[in-house]
């Protein structure tokens, strides 16, 4: 029986393939590894700023001077700023909105806040902030327009607000009426600012006064 034996030069030609072969893959996975961390490094720059203390520095300065001047006007216990971004996604593609509170500012003796509002899901306190995206809404909500410059802010009384997470919210923060402006950048609303009254009275707030503050806040917020 004759048998298929292979020679020296067989097994040479077998060895060089097997090393060009182990040659070509371990480049194609370095230049695949370096073309992925180029990338990331890429990716990271873009969507991740550097830190920067003086900007965060210059922005909590602009913003808490205006919120004091805010407060101070409209005579009442706290104001705050609220912003929407979406934490999370539903399945399978539906955003889950969520709100948190990044500024706040209390008159002596009221406490704040803002620790426990952060991250809140939208839709669950829905009832205490939908005049911000909806025409039309229940009476517990009332529109109220500046003289001069026809600003639109939402006055909620509290106590006639439906029995829900956000009025059970609304009274351990003590508020009993509060003023709602959106926060507004090319036609779209990316938070707002609160104004809230921890004793039901009569209020009368000087609309014009505080639109320039709240306009530059929302120009100071959304710009790059």
């Amino acid at each position: 029986m004759e048998q298929n034996l292979l020679t020296f030069d067989h097994y040479l030609w077998i060895c060089i393939s097997s090393i060009v072969i182990l040659l070509i893959t371990a480049f194609k996975t370095g230049i695949t590894a370096f073309i992925a961390e180029k990338t990331k490094k890429f990716l990271e720059k873009v969507l991740h700023k550097e830190f920067d203390g003086k900007k965060i520095g210059e922005e909590v300065d602009f913003v808490y001077e205006r919120l004091i001047e805010i407060k101070t006007i409209s005579l009442s216990s706290r104001v705050s700023i609220n912003r929407f971004h979406n934490g999370t996604v539903f399945l399978p593609s539906q955003p889950a909105w969520k709100i948190s509170r990044v500024y706040e500012i209390c008159s002596d003796g009221i406490s704040y806040e803002a620790n426990k509002f952060q991250n809140v899901m939208a839709m669950l306190i829905w009832d205490s902030i939908k005049a911000v995206f909806e025409s039309k809404f229940p009476s517990y909500i009332e529109k109220i327009v500046s003289k001069e410059n026809k600003y639109t802010v939402f006055k909620y009384d509290v106590e006639k607000m439906p029995e829900s997470f956000s009025k059970v919210t609304m009274r351990r923060h003590g508020i009993k009426v509060y003023i709602q402006i959106p926060l507004i950048n090319k036609d779209k609303v990316f938070g707002y600012l609160q104004i809230d009254y921890l004793s039901k009275k009569d209020i009368d707030i000087d609309l014009d006064r505080i639109y320039p503050k709240v306009t530059e806040i929302s120009y100071f917020l959304s710009k790059d």
